[in-house]
């Protein structure tokens, strides 16, 4: 009875841990990580469908919610992931959200690496931050800063590019090179032909002794 009780208990707390809802004072943020894997590189006009960030708005005011990208702490590098080469290539549309009380909205997140530093950076990982904060509108005109969650971006870019060996190049492969071992022996007997002859010629008419009148 025991054995099961704690086994009930751990699947709960798994449970609770994969659904969480990350809550610091004034708004609510879900998920509080990102696994992002780009298959290929897109090209920089054209709009791919990232995942999304979405953010309750728990209080009984108004408020805006805005979003910028930051560089995690060096301890939260884990593996071999590394920080972005440029936090500019890291965004959310829109840019703020203006939520009511009780009201949620969504940050979609957008991954623009321009297309000249694409071939450098494939097989990478990168760990970055999307912090996520509000301001009240209680004052109109201030933008105190209430609160701040970071969102963890783990973002694995392309693999690199391996060019495919098709059938026809390894034929021609093996052609070429039966083509190159038939001329080096021809080439071979060729020569030990030639050798033959003379030796035979040289043998037959003797030494300037040996000739005839």
């Amino acid at each position: 009875m025991k054995k099961t009780t704690v086994i009930i208990l751990v699947i709960l707390f798994l449970f609770a841990c994969s659904s969480v809802v990350v809550q610091s004072g004034h708004i609510q943020i879900w998920p509080g990580k990102l696994w992002i894997t780009i298959n290929e590189w897109p090209s920089e006009d054209e709009d791919v469908k990232y995942p999304t960030i979405q953010v309750t708005n728990p209080q009984s005011q108004a408020i805006n919610v805005s979003t910028k990208t930051d560089n995690p702490a060096a301890a939260d590098l884990t593996g071999d992931y590394s920080y972005i080469p440029d936090l500019s290539w890291v965004s959310t549309i829109p840019e703020m959200l203006y939520l009511l009380p009780g009201e949620s909205g969504e940050f979609r997140v957008v991954i623009k690496v321009p297309e000249d530093e694409q071939s450098s950076h494939f097989n990478e990982k990168w760990l970055t931050l999307v912090t996520v904060y509000s301001r009240d509108e209680k004052i109109p005109g201030s933008f105190n800063i209430q609160t701040e969650i970071g969102v963890k971006l783990f973002i694995k870019t392309p693999e690199g590019v391996v060019a495919e060996i098709q059938p026809i190049h390894v034929l021609l492969f093996f052609f070429i090179l039966l083509v190159i071992v038939y001329l080096a022996y021809s080439s071979t007997k060729k020569k030990k032909s030639s050798e033959a002859i003379f030796y035979f010629k040289k043998k037959k008419g003797g030494g300037p002794g040996n000739n005839r009148p």
